[in-house]
Order: C-alpha cells, then sequence, then structure tokens
C-alpha cells in the first residue's frame, strides 16, 4: 500500500529543554511526527518549507533505504 504524509517546516520558538530558543518543528511537533508503515508499503513524503529565507534536509533514523 502507499502511506503518504504531509510535512510542513517552520522556524518558531519552543523550549523542549526548558530555555525557550528558535528551533524547527514539523507540523508544529518537536520532534516531528512518527512515520507509520509496514514493510513493502511505499512512502511519500510531501514536504513544504515555510521558512521565509532558509533551506532544510530531513535526517531519517530506522528507515532502510533501498536504491533501485
Amino acid at each position: 500500500k502507499t502511506v503518504e504524509y504531509d510535512f510542513h517546516i517552520r522556524a518558531t520558538l519552543g523550549a523542549p529543554d526548558g530555555f525557550e530558543r528558535p528551533m524547527l518543528t514539523v507540523n508544529n511537533q518537536f520532534p516531528g511526527p512518527t512515520i507509520r508503515a509496514t514493510r513493502g508499503d511505499v512512502l511519500i513524503i510531501n514536504v513544504t518549507n515555510h521558512m521565509v529565507s532558509q533551506g532544510t534536509t530531513l535526517h531519517w533514523h530506522g528507515v532502510i533505504q533501498v536504491s533501485n
């Protein structure tokens, strides 16, 4: 099956450790949302960068990425 997510990246102020600072959030969450899929699923991740003047990259943990 195909599993699709929409990620909205924003710069915001947050205090995950009790000290407010600039940080990035995904869908207004920190850490970002969990991606759930089953072996063999096709993932489509749509990313919208809402930051005004900077690019960003996403880094994945726990995902085996196979190129064809």
